[in-house]
């Protein structure tokens, strides 16, 4: 028997236990209608056609079913005694066919690419085989790698932010900017989000909203500052951003991602100076709008890095 026959064997298996456990299913629910009906006097539900068919049926059965109860009120607690029996059936079922599909799959053939590995009687003819798997591993993650810029923002001093203030003033305000972030990334479209407590990691489909979120945010700390924060301290950010293929899908938490091009965007974020947005130069060089940013006369991760300020505006 090959695998398919197992397979189609398997398939037979799970619909005779579906079956079998639909019948015991609805058998139990019949008994326990039946038992509820024992204690129901009213004509209104007796007389009722399903109702009236069903004691019809039911009770010549649960009357020879109780031929060995000597005592009459006992009788009325048959069904309930066969739902159990049902239910002890439907768990013997599940078991007895975890077995049977363990035993039938242990004894499955091999698949062709397992067996090759099995029968790799050298260790040129294993590390041949291991070499073609990671070959077509590679291929396969390089093709659906997806090109996205990644935004990496940090309050600055957060911890000593907080210190001998309440905890109301500290929450209200750590909310709001929280909320100034969420607003601006839904304006622009952000694909993927991975917050800290005081930090988040963007991760965006297109490098214009991306430069867009991190330009609304550093222009609209000082508003923030002045409307918004009730701590002593005022808030300042560092931005980071980078670019490049990434090994993502619409299904994937960023905060699993492991990728050196969000390693150089929280890179850029932690180098930063405050109320500062860094990239790296071959990001610049990418931008459609370059107007504001300058040299920030430093490296980082060997890469040379370009920063953006905010323009300072009047109160």
């Amino acid at each position: 028997m090959n695998r398919h026959q197992f397979g189609l064997v398997s398939k037979v298996l799970d619909a005779i236990h579906l079956i079998a456990s639909v019948v015991l299913g609805f058998a139990i629910a019949l008994c326990l209608f039946e038992f509820a009906l024992s204690f129901v006097h009213s004509p209104r539900v007796t007389e009722f056609a399903g109702v009236a068919q069903l004691h019809r049926l039911g009770d010549p059965l649960m009357t020879r079913l109780a031929g060995g109860f000597h005592v009459a009120a006992a009788k009325r607690y048959v069904p309930l005694v066969l739902a159990l029996i049902f239910y002890l059936l439907i768990v013997a079922l599940d078991r007895i066919f975890a077995i049977v599909h363990r035993e039938l799959w242990a004894r499955a053939p091999i698949p062709s690419a397992q067996a090759s590995v099995l029968a790799a009687d050298s260790e040129e003819a294993r590390e041949e085989l291991v070499r073609k798997y990671r070959e077509i591993e590679q291929a396969l993650k390089e093709a659906k790698r997806k090109r996205c810029t990644f935004l990496s923002i940090d309050v600055v001093g957060s911890t000593g932010m907080k210190d001998g203030e309440s905890d109301i003033d500290i929450t209200a305000t750590f909310k709001a900017y929280e909320d100034l972030l969420k607003r601006t990334f839904l304006l622009n479209r952000a694909w993927k989000q991975a917050w800290t407590p005081d930090g988040v990691m963007i991760c965006f489909l297109d490098r214009d909203k991306a430069l867009a979120s991190a330009k609304t945010i550093l222009e609209k700390l000082d508003q923030f500052n002045r409307r918004d924060n009730k701590l002593k301290t005022p808030f300042h950010v560092r931005c980071g951003m980078n670019e490049g293929d990434v090994a993502i899908f619409e299904d994937t938490n960023l905060e699993k991602v492991v990728d050196h091009v969000i390693d150089v965007a929280g890179h850029m974020q932690k180098y930063a100076a405050p109320d500062t947005l860094w990239l790296s130069e071959e990001l610049y060089n990418a931008l459609d709008d370059r107007s504001g940013f300058g040299p920030a006369d430093a490296e980082v991760d060997g890469l040379t890095a370009y920063a953006w300020k905010a323009p300072v505006t009047a109160a």
